[in-house]
């Protein structure tokens, strides 16, 4: 399976994972099936930042993501630069990632949004993601990744699931200074109608200075939470007024 998540280099996260590969295989295990309220976020988005629907029902421009999302990144990423990739489309992807490393934590946060042509394409993609991203392991002489099992997240108003990430002696996703270091954290994923919507938030403290391979990461649990209070109003935003 190990040249499985480089196929078309699908949401630009997969190709990173290539270059930054995802660690210790022990602590990525299977998860009950979890629920959260559907209640609206707070700072909901206006009527013109919302997406545009076609006469099916399906998706025809996707909104402007990251207005939805400045006010629910986590704390420690307040003050990042966000950095966004140059080939990203607005209408039918976007590609951002806020990226914190010091020798004493690291913090990434990567968000794809990306329009399908159909339904069926997208609930493709959402099969293909739950059968090839999750439950994967690749471990080489310098790196190591690996993913859990994916449990359900219900009450976002879409299609989703989580499954917990690991990695060691990665390479950081949007350059740096050739550092590597270990992080956990989650890979959550939502489809909304024609639409596919993935997360992926890690990080992790280190014990002192150089010392960047080992160290206390962010929990399944919590980094799980986190990344649905910054998916909450994204879907809101997908979604067509009632």
């Amino acid at each position: 399976m190990s040249s499985e998540p480089d196929r078309k280099c699908r949401g630009r996260i997969f190709c990173t994972w290539s270059l930054a590969l995802l660690a210790f295989p022990s602590a990525c295990s299977s998860q009950a099936s979890k629920s959260f309220s559907a209640t609206p976020p707070a700072n909901l988005p206006t009527a013109s930042n919302k997406a545009t629907f076609a006469s099916d029902g399906t998706i025809s421009r996707a909104p402007n993501t990251v207005k939805h999302v400045e006010n629910v990144l986590p704390g420690e990423l307040s003050s990042v630069k966000r950095w966004t990739q140059p080939f990203a489309n607005p209408r039918d992807e976007q590609f951002h990632v806020w990226d914190l490393f010091g020798f004493a934590r690291s913090r990434t946060l990567q968000l794809d949004i990306r329009k399908l042509k159909n339904i069926l394409e997208a609930k493709e993609d959402l099969l293909y993601e739950r059968a090839k991203m999750a439950n994967y392991s690749r471990i080489t002489s310098r790196e190591r990744l690996v993913t859990g099992s994916p449990r359900p997240v219900k009450g976002l108003g879409g299609e989703c699931f989580s499954f917990p990430i690991k990695r060691n002696n990665a390479a950081p996703i949007s350059g740096g200074d050739g550092s590597r270091y270990s992080v956990s954290g989650v890979r959550m994923y939502c489809r909304v109608g024609n639409v596919a919507v993935s997360i992926q938030w890690e990080g992790m403290d280190y014990p002192g200075r150089g010392v960047i391979k080992r160290g206390v990461g962010l929990t399944y649990g919590g980094s799980e939470k986190q990344a649905i209070g910054i998916m909450r109003p994204i879907i809101f935003s997908l979604t067509p007024e009632r």
